[in-house]
């Protein structure tokens, strides 16, 4: 099995994650001192090589901090580093951002890719916040504040970055300076300000990474950053060995003055103001032993499971692993891949293959063209990658990507993460509480049983709760709200959808026209919208009631004068009768 380790030279790093020691959120995060061959669910090898980091909104936390993470601490021997100025460091690295949570607004969350650490505050933040690019430095200028830095080019611009775009950073801080480059769609966008006498004897370590900067109080979903390249040095003119496809920059002479920082998004500092950071050190957990995570049996291959290759031949060739644990590769052609019981992986490859996990916490990757993935029962990583892509999570709480192309993913029965990735693309949460996001394109979105979140991110999309209290959030596009029945949202709150980042200006509707708004007579009737006036005892009648930021439409169709379902609108929009679909 290949780990992180075989791509990146994990000696000089140790591993914050989050979950605790017993693999729950309620204790402290764990830490991991020896990295070679060590692989988690948080941690481990893309496909493309790609080291992949990953953390929840609800994971642990380390010591006062509010946030979780999957990070790397840069560490001398069995302890962390502590260099200083006078010494200085360059760390390069190159990266993707996969996925970001959300706040409860429907914007996507920020997350903190690399920092210059000290004892308790950061030299340098580095932040990625819903396609921006940025870093504070505390005990900065002047005032000795805490300073948010912008990156710009030649001609002023500052980087742009989507979810799914690779790029690269640059930060060196040696004796008075600090310069951090961003390389990304082919330019240059440099920062650079001088560094105040408060960070002289300060002993200093490199962190990278994927450190949310929001938490279960705040807002929903995980973080997931991919690394491509990553390396430091504290010897000048070293460590660019992170920048991958990257030539060295030109000085744009971008100083800035910085802007007072702390402030950002109704947060105060980092969200760890008078923490220490504490507890990374001295875990007890040398070699990478953590509980039984690593290697997962499959260990510089010696699991004593299979490792297939298919035969390149005109039909599609028949690949099925054991009850251990699998690793199992396609073709160029069109393959049918089995991995029966225990942690298996599975890489498709070319052709339009079958590819099923069985029984186990399986990944799979589809590769190019079009595939059909089951996950089987456990909690699954399904990616469809390139190609119009079918997938299904089938049992288990599992996570379904999409990628490139036109996808249908469902995620069957237990809690499932759905992200459609690029394409116009179909998902079904299926039973159990689902997280949805749509992705790039025209998406159509269907909750299913439980209380489920849907997320349409860019594109016109369609959003479907189905059964539940679901929350359904637009985001960009001419997105449309679609209730199929009154069962679907009830007038209790306990049962009520939500539906926020509704915006008229951009297009949004309400549907509901596959309910019959008159019970009492046989047929397919429309509602009549009668605004905030109360309900008259006619069926078929459909009004608002407004409380600050939220109209409720309720709706009766039996004509006795009372509410049969009731749907929670979030937005600043007075509703009329041409904003719905009746």
């Amino acid at each position: 099995m290949t780990t992180n380790s075989d791509n990146f030279d994990l000696s000089a790093w140790k591993l914050n994650l989050p979950i605790d020691f017993d693999g729950g959120t309620d204790g402290r995060a764990r830490t991991i001192s020896k990295l070679d061959g060590y692989e988690s669910e948080f941690f481990y090898d893309a496909a493309d090589g790609a080291m992949v980091m990953t953390a929840s909104v609800d994971g642990a936390t380390t010591g006062n901090a509010r946030y979780a993470r999957t990070e790397l601490r840069e560490k001398d021997g069995d302890e962390s580093a502590a260099w200083y100025l006078s010494e200085g460091g360059t760390m390069t690295a190159t990266l993707r951002i996969d996925e970001a949570p959300t706040w409860d607004n429907g914007q996507d969350g920020k997350i903190v890719i690399g920092q210059v650490r000290g004892k308790v505050d950061e030299l340098v933040r580095l932040y990625w916040d819903n396609g921006s690019v940025y870093y504070y430095s505390e005990h900065s200028g002047p005032d000795d504040k805490t300073l948010k830095f912008r990156f710009t080019n030649e001609d002023g611009d500052e980087p742009s970055i989507s979810i799914g775009d690779n790029f690269s950073y640059q930060m060196e801080v040696r004796g008075d300076e600090i310069k951090v480059v961003i390389y990304a769609d082919g330019e240059v966008y440099t920062s650079e300000t001088s560094i105040t006498d408060h960070w002289t004897n300060e002993p200093l370590n490199f962190k990278a990474g994927c450190y949310l900067q929001l938490n279960e109080s705040m807002g929903t979903g995980t973080g997931q950053v991919s690394f491509y390249g990553l390396d430091y040095s504290h010897t000048e003119g070293e460590g660019y060995g992170g920048l991958v496809d990257v030539e060295q920059p030109v000085d744009n002479g971008n100083t800035g003055e910085g802007e007072p920082g702390g402030t950002d998004g109704g947060e105060t500092g980092s969200g760890e103001t008078g923490g220490t950071d504490g507890g990374e050190t001295g875990s007890g957990e040398t070699g990478g032993t953590d509980g039984g995570e690593t290697g997962s049996g499959e260990t510089g291959g010696t699991d004593g499971g299979e490792t297939g290759n298919g035969g390149n031949h005109d039909d599609m060739n028949e690949i099925t692993g054991d009850d251990s644990n699998d690793r199992l590769y396609g073709t160029g052609d069109d393959d049918m891949i089995t991995g029966l019981e225990g942690r298996d992986r599975i890489l498709g490859g070319d052709g339009d293959d079958t590819l099923s996990g069985g029984d186990g916490k399986d990944k799979i990757f589809g590769g190019d063209g079009a595939d059909t993935i089951y996950g089987g029962a456990d909690k699954d990583r399904l990616l469809g990658e390139d190609g119009n892509d079918t997938i299904y999570g089938d049992g288990g709480n599992d996570k379904l990507y999409g990628e490139d192309g036109d996808d249908i993913l469902h995620g069957g029965s237990g809690n499932d993460r759905i992200n459609a990735g690029e394409g116009d693309d179909t998902l079904y949460g299926g039973a159990g509480k689902d997280d949805l996001r749509g992705g790039q394109g025209d998406d159509t979105l269907y909750g299913g049983d439980g209380d489920d979140k849907l997320f349409g991110h860019s594109g016109d999309d369609v959003l479907v709760g189905r059964e539940g209290a679901d929350t359904l959030i637009g985001s960009s596009g001419a997105d449309k709200f679609v209730l199929e029945s009154i069962d679907d949202s009830t007038v209790d709150v306990g049962g009520r959808d939500l539906f926020k980042d509704f915006d008229l200006t951009e297009g949004d509707i309400i549907d509901l026209s596959t309910i019959d708004a008159n019970s009492t007579v046989s047929g397919d009737q429309a509602f009549s919208f009668i605004g905030e006036n109360a309900f008259s005892g006619v069926a078929g009648e459909l009004r608002t009631e407004v409380d600050g930021s939220i109209q409720t439409i309720l709706g009766d169709v039996d004509g006795d004068g009372d509410a049969d379902f009731a749907v929670d609108i979030r937005t600043s929009d007075h509703l009329l009768s041409g904003d719905f679909s009746l």
